[in-house]
């Protein structure tokens, strides 16, 4: 497949949304266009790249990263965690100011709007360290307000940011076959994707500032959903004396199959509630979803009602995974208890 050198990287121009197809300009040389495999942008030489946020997604990126041979200057409120990523190799400092004056690109993994907030903006954030053209890689999951008022605010100072947010499991982190919904300047996008490229299997550019965050949002209330719905199901069947082991192997085979009702229903059944995507966070991000949702003059009667039992389940059982909320359901069916 096609090599590019360094001094090609800064005039790749990115063509269209379609997966690692670019459009490369020469001056007055007549466009041309080429096709990057993933495997070729994750061969690029790749600089220190920072990592700020070392939670249940974050560290099993850092150690991935670093398994890969690429540099990573990583920060973490919590020092013990960041000494897990230490031993893989990272350099560990002391601020998020740090790390941005140690990297041209870095990326944040942190859970809501005030924490990224906080170490971008805050005192020692990124934005006191970080030179004119560093780029921010946003991969939490927050709203879109709030991310584009933080990419303006570091435009200003000369740096560029794209909202990323994730989708995929931690094992998707381990394994760098995550999904990136992307916002932001589409040339920032070719500059930052041969890092990307090393953590995510699909990359789809959604267009500006935002527009990665918003559709992070649409997809976990499809997310929540699709759950609910299912717990709903397993649970009249179940009721009635039904397998619900049996469902879900006709689920699987028929025209409603989803990885999700598989890797849901399997968690159910063998009580696994280990948090993945703990109930805690879908319920924080079901809040965001509302309250952009209300912004944009946009009624989610079914989301609105999903939300709440979310919140009711999130309340006593914030840790567990949200596959617990097929047990739940079961439990406020009047079903036994799974561990009595």
């Amino acid at each position: 497949m096609l090599s590019i050198g360094r001094s090609h990287q800064s005039v790749l121009r990115f063509w269209g949304q379609k997966e690692n197809v670019f459009r490369v300009e020469r001056g007055c040389v007549p466009d041309f266009r080429v096709a990057l495999s993933r495997g070729d942008m994750a061969d690029l030489p790749i600089h220190a790249v920072g990592l700020i946020g070392l939670g249940r997604m974050g560290l099993p990126l850092g150690r991935l990263l670093c398994a890969q041979g690429v540099p990573v200057v990583a920060f973490n409120r919590t020092p013990a965690r960041a000494e897990l990523l230490s031993a893989s190799g990272a350099r560990i400092v002391s601020s998020p100011a740090e790390v941005a004056r140690s990297v041209s690109l870095m990326l944040t993994v942190v859970t809501g709007p005030e924490d990224l907030r906080e170490v971008l903006s805050g005192r020692a954030g990124v934005i006191g360290g970080a030179r004119a053209g560093s780029i921010v890689v946003d991969l939490s999951t927050i709203d879109a307000v709030t991310s584009s008022e933080l990419a303006e605010a570091l435009r200003a100072r000369g740096i560029e940011m794209l909202d990323a947010p994730m989708s995929g499991s931690v094992h998707d982190a381990e394994q760098g076959t995550l999904g990136l919904m992307v916002g932001g300047d589409a040339g920032v996008l070719v500059r930052a994707r041969p890092v990307l490229s090393r953590i995510a299997r699909h990359i789809h550019h959604f267009g500006p500032n935002g527009a990665g965050c918003t559709a992070k949002l649409a997809l976990n209330g499809l997310v929540a959903a699709m759950a609910q719905s299912l717990a709903e199901a397993l649970a009249f069947l179940e009721r009635a004396g039904g397998s619900r082991a049996l469902f879900l192997e006709a689920l699987a085979a028929s025209g409603l199959s989803s990885p999700l009702y598989s890797r849901v229903g399997q968690r159910a059944l063998a009580q696994d509630f280990e948090a993945r995507f703990a109930l805690r966070l879908l319920h924080k991000d079901l809040g965001l979803l509302a309250t952009s949702s209300r912004s944009l003059g946009v009624d989610l009667p079914l989301g609105d009602v999903v939300a709440k039992l979310v919140a009711a389940r999130a309340a006593a059982h914030g840790e567990r995974d949200y596959a617990f909320l097929v047990e739940a359901q079961r439990l406020t069916s009047g079903l036994p208890d799974s561990n009595a």
